[in-house]
């Protein structure tokens, strides 16, 4: 099973429902997908491939979301980051 099932099946059966809401934005589930696509293809555009880590630094919200999915598209691996630690941590 891939990790993007679950997108495609919901982008696929209910592409106009709203898949996620964060303050004033909101995203069905066939925009996200789209987004996922677009993501997915900029980071194997800059050389991430299979195996490769992909950091990601950033607040709980809609594109922390949209950045999971296309980091294990393009069959890498998230490497969240603790927004509190320190940049000494961090490197």
């Amino acid at each position: 099973m891939y990790l993007t099932q679950s997108l495609h099946r919901n982008a696929q059966q209910m592409p106009d429902v709203i898949a996620t809401i964060y303050g004033g934005r909101s995203f069905t589930h066939a925009h996200t997908l789209d987004r996922v696509a677009r993501l997915a293809a900029s980071l194997r555009t800059h050389g991430v491939g299979a195996g490769d880590r992909v950091a990601i630094l950033a607040l709980n919200s809609d594109r922390y979301y949209q950045w999971l999915y296309p980091v294990a598209w393009a069959d890498a691996v998230v490497v969240p980051v603790n927004i509190r630690w320190s940049a000494k941590e961090i490197a």
